[in-house]
């Protein structure tokens, strides 16, 4: 028998007794309110959630353009780098050439 299905049938008993101390807060209207209560803190999770989601999503671009502007500057140095190696190499060689 396949592992899932025995832990489910292993903790049938304990989901039953869940399940009918659920069932009797339903009929007594007792949990109406704290499930209106719970549900209202959820919604108001999941708006937190979206505008972390969203500034991040921004934060990300900003970084990504960041990145490219920094890949550019690189660029630069690196030619830059390689022309004063090139005239370096230039200088030592018409020294040594006289």
């Amino acid at each position: 028998m396949h592992p899932l299905l025995l832990g489910i049938l292993q903790k049938a008993p304990e989901i039953i007794t869940i399940a009918r101390q659920l069932a009797d807060g339903v009929k007594a209207g007792r949990k109406t309110a704290e499930v209106a209560e719970r549900v209202a803190a959820l919604e108001k999770n999941e708006v937190q959630q979206a505008e972390l989601v969203k500034e991040m999503a921004k934060q990300i671009n900003d970084m990504s353009a960041l990145i490219r502007v920094l890949s550019g500057r690189l660029t630069i140095c690196l030619a830059c780098a390689v022309g004063a190696l090139v005239l370096a190499a230039a200088a030592v060689y018409h020294l040594y050439a006289r």
